[in-house]
């Protein structure tokens, strides 16, 4: 951002938007997937945070097209926290609560 001559409050300013968005990004795929199915907005949401990061070298020129490359990366920053397959409930779970063996 600072090579592309924009000030150093507007890169911190879009940097910082990477923290607010993943938040946005995780409600908005905990939402969809309900819907969708997480699969298919896993992909898409990936799918948009690569064409944000592929675009962000030809548009960081402009404030506009670098904030709209940061919301894209953005959005999705987090997400396969979310997307990730959950495990067993026992292999997390405390000793006290896991299942006994049979004696």
């Amino acid at each position: 951002m600072l090579r592309a001559r924009h000030a150093a409050i507007t890169a911190a300013t879009l940097s910082g938007l990477l923290g607010i968005l993943s938040v946005t990004g995780r409600l908005a795929t905990a939402g969809l997937s309900k819907r969708i199915g997480v699969a298919g907005v896993t992909a898409a949401v990936f799918a948009v945070q690569a064409i944000g990061a592929a675009a962000l070298p030809f548009l960081r020129g402009a404030i506009t097209g670098a904030a709209a490359c940061v919301v894209a990366f953005g959005l999705a920053f987090g997400v396969a926290t979310i997307a990730r397959r959950p495990s067993s409930p026992t292999a997390t779970a405390p000793a006290s609560t896991q299942p006994s063996p049979a004696s």
